[in-house]
């Protein structure tokens, strides 16, 4: 079977290991990809606050360094998305390609990035800490100095879960009818989560089986420990500000 190009952009802690199990519990002969070598250089590298072609070159170029292809054929590594939206965006990848677009609400993104966060000390304090452009850095997305510089890590998972979703919005009008919009909580607390998977394996150019494999047993991210509480027990000041980074795509998405 001969599948375009598949990519499934998201901000991360979206559940994409559970998907790209599903997807190929029901694909047969496709192996979607998730972390791979090379894809947290991509990932910095594509963080840079730069889009004239000779970055987007190197951009392009740092696939084949790493033996990932031009790009890879199919992908679900959320370390790879903003590198596809450059490179989808300014026409480095014209043809053959389908994008889905999976999100996660607010609420959960950030209990669980923070949670995930804190479980070890190299992703506490490197990544989310000495490196500036692990996660895109709002100071140069219009985010004023002084703000930025006061921004906690709360409100800053926060301002990225709306910056990456609005990034990933605007190939809805580039791609038309070869971008596919899914949430996750879709195909885990729907009473129509088979209609929605239907759909899925449906816009992937796959006939779907007889029989759909559906494990919603298995837990969508596997954070150890519980550091930052669920919404429910967040602070006034949390739930504020979260409202004020992503009330309006929340209300968009069809997030109470």
């Amino acid at each position: 079977m001969t599948f375009k190009r598949i990519y499934i952009l998201s901000t991360g802690r979206t559940g994409t290991n559970f998907l790209a199990q599903v997807l190929n519990d029901n694909i047969d002969d496709f192996n979607i990809g998730h972390q791979q070598i090379g894809s947290r250089a991509i990932n910095i590298f594509a963080n840079l606050p730069f889009e004239n072609d000779i970055y987007l070159y190197f951009l392009y170029k740092l696939f084949n360094f790493f033996n990932r292809g031009v790009p890879p054929k199919s992908t679900i590594d959320p370390l790879l998305s903003v590198a596809l939206y450059k490179l989808i965006k300014f026409n480095k990848i014209k043809t053959n390609i389908k994008i889905v677009h999976l999100v996660r609400s607010p609420e959960d993104f950030v209990t669980s990035f923070l949670n995930w966060k804190d479980q070890s000390w190299k992703r506490k304090y490197i990544l989310h800490f000495l490196l500036p452009f692990w996660n895109p850095v709002p100071l140069f997305h219009g985010v004023f100095f002084k703000k930025w510089v006061l921004m906690t890590k709360f409100e800053n998972f926060c301002w990225i879960w709306t910056f990456k979703n609005t990034m990933f919005d605007d190939l809805q009008c580039l791609q038309k009818e070869n971008y596919h919009f899914l949430k996750i909580e879709d195909l885990i607390q729907s009473q129509n989560k088979k209609d929605y998977l239907k759909n899925l394996l449906k816009f992937c150019g796959v006939k779907p089986p007889k029989k759909l494999k559906l494990n919603t047993d298995i837990k969508v991210n596997k954070s150890k420990g519980n550091k930052f509480p669920k919404y429910k027990d967040w602070s006034d000041s949390c739930r504020f500000l979260l409202s004020e980074y992503c009330k309006d795509l929340k209300i968009k998405y069809g997030y109470k």
